[in-house]
């Protein structure tokens, strides 16, 4: 296809874009996407990706375009190269202020490190990140060590009916039921649920 005809692909693309066809959202998707993400990619370099990378920079200038076509906004820009001059300007905007964005001294300068730095390459686990480290079901002796505090702490408690509201209160009833349970007044378990925390 030679370059008239390509700017005649593009520039109906646009204008069908515009009319809200989301085939040419594809379209200029297809012609424009991967070029975007090697431009971003080369210019975000070492900035931090915690947050956002290449495409993530990508897709928001591919949205603006989108969004403003459904506007009527860029009216000019119809031609492949202005088109693409757009959204050069539009990614580098983007990336720059994603860069002072992320590398102001209140989010740490560019030197918050995520989850990669609990990645342990040498372990056998297919756990990553904190999966590492926090397991989803805790050990038999974490039950055995918990069960024994909490023995310990309904211990300390001065009667059995404290003990009965403490146990009541952990499996999520509410002061009414337990009221209505030991025929008490609510008044009454919510002055020994009080007594209850300060043992």
């Amino acid at each position: 296809m030679n370059d008239s005809n390509y700017d005649v692909s593009i520039s109906r693309l646009f204008e069908e874009l515009k009319a809200g066809n989301p085939q040419a959202a594809e379209g200029l998707w297809t012609v424009y996407f991967e070029r975007l993400v090697t431009v971003a990619r080369k210019q975000l370099g070492d900035a931090p990706k915690r947050v956002a990378d290449e495409e993530d920079i990508a897709l928001s200038v591919f949205q603006t375009l989108c969004v403003g076509a459904a506007r009527g906004k860029f009216a000019d820009h119809v031609r492949h190269d202005v088109l693409w001059h757009l959204l050069l300007h539009r990614t580098n905007h983007k990336l720059v202020n994603y860069v002072r964005r992320e590398t102001r001294i209140k989010r740490g300068s560019g030197d918050v490190r995520g989850e990669s730095v609990f990645l342990n390459q040498a372990a056998d686990s297919d756990a990553r990140g904190l999966d590492q480290i926090v397991r989803k079901e805790p050990t038999p002796s974490m039950l055995a060590a918990l069960n024994e505090q909490h023995q310990r702490l309904l211990e300390t408690l001065a009667n059995d009916t404290l003990r009965r509201i403490a146990i009541s209160r952990m499996q999520g009833e509410t002061h009414e039921e337990i009221a209505d349970q030991l025929k008490l007044s609510v008044r009454s378990v919510e002055r020994k649920l009080n007594l209850i925390r300060e043992c």
